[in-house]
């Protein structure tokens, strides 16, 4: 995952999504999905953080769907977003897992040992 130019450790990216960002993400998307019938994902974190300028980008991204892409925005505060972006948007809301589910998933179908299963899910 390292070598794909688009990939970015969470630890290297800067709070504050902007344009170029956003014109990275545009590029990403156009690219051919690698396997037949693929699907391209892209996954913004804190999308409330995005730039005004920023923000009017992905909403023209937004405008122009394009097959077999999906586009989930992650947001603490919803009200941080533009109305726009906001009414094209489906809300999901993901509340944490329990500790426990984590550790047995871990566990029993990825084979952790448990001692690391509970220090990731916690």
């Amino acid at each position: 995952m390292a070598r794909d130019p688009y990939f970015l450790p969470i630890f290297a990216k800067p709070p504050v999504h902007t344009v170029e960002d956003l014109a990275r993400a545009k590029q990403f998307l156009s690219l051919t999905a690698q396997r037949e019938g693929g699907a391209k994902v892209l996954i913004v974190k804190r999308a409330e953080a995005m730039t005004n300028p920023a923000a009017h980008a992905f909403l023209k991204i937004l405008e122009e769907p394009q097959p077999r892409r999906v586009l989930i925005l992650g947001a603490r505060q919803v009200r941080g977003l533009l109305p726009t972006i906001q009414s094209r948007c489906l809300r999901v809301r993901f509340r944490p897992l329990s500790t426990e589910f984590i550790v047995s998933v871990l566990s029993g179908l990825r084979g952790v040992s448990k001692p690391v299963a509970r220090l990731a899910g916690a």
